[in-house]
């Protein structure tokens, strides 16, 4: 599979999708492993002593992360940071075992960038902003994106559910802070 990229751009928005970037066999073992690790859930992987900080509801909180070492997120991370030729401290990796579970739409601090690879099954991330028409993006298994600030301010991301797709998906998203 060759690798090829798609870049949205516009006053406010700068996304890159990298496709085919891990090939399916090296991905599904990827998959296993961190589904197995994460099991339904989420987890927060990141360099020892770095403590990331929650909001919800209007309530801020602080998780400190368990060490990526000795598992394949540091194959991963590497990838990802020679890509983008950035460093990242921290990863969520969710693992959502069909398409009833979806993520809700949310924004990040301004100035940050996310890096996300997604593996198992296809998804799609949608995009939406006042005043904006809504837009989506498929995640296939092993593709990095890239969501650079302003965007992770200005726009909502989700992951909405897809109830007719019965395949999981482990989704890692690394940040710059």
């Amino acid at each position: 599979m060759e690798r090829y990229t798609v870049r949205y751009v516009e006053p406010g928005l700068d996304i890159v999708v990298y496709y085919n970037v891990i090939p399916p066999t090296i991905g599904e073992g990827y998959y296993n492993r961190l589904a197995a690790m994460v099991s339904g859930s989420s987890m927060l992987f990141g360099d020892k002593g770095v403590v990331f900080s929650t909001v919800c509801n209007g309530v801020v909180g602080y998780v400190q992360v368990d060490s990526w070492e000795c598992s394949p997120l540091q194959e991963i991370r590497s990838l990802v940071e020679a890509m983008t030729k950035r460093r990242y401290k921290a990863c969520l990796v969710q693992h959502h075992p069909n398409g009833w579970f979806n993520v809700g739409r949310t924004r990040t601090t301004k100035g940050t960038t996310m890096a996300g690879v997604s593996l198992g099954a296809t998804r799609t991330m949608r995009f939406d902003r006042d005043k904006h028409p809504p837009f989506t993006v498929s995640l296939p298994s092993g593709c990095v994106y890239v969501i650079n600030s302003p965007t992770t301010s200005q726009w909502r991301h989700s992951i909405p559910s897809e109830p007719e797709i019965t395949r999981g998906r482990v989704n890692i998203v690394f940040r710059t802070h």
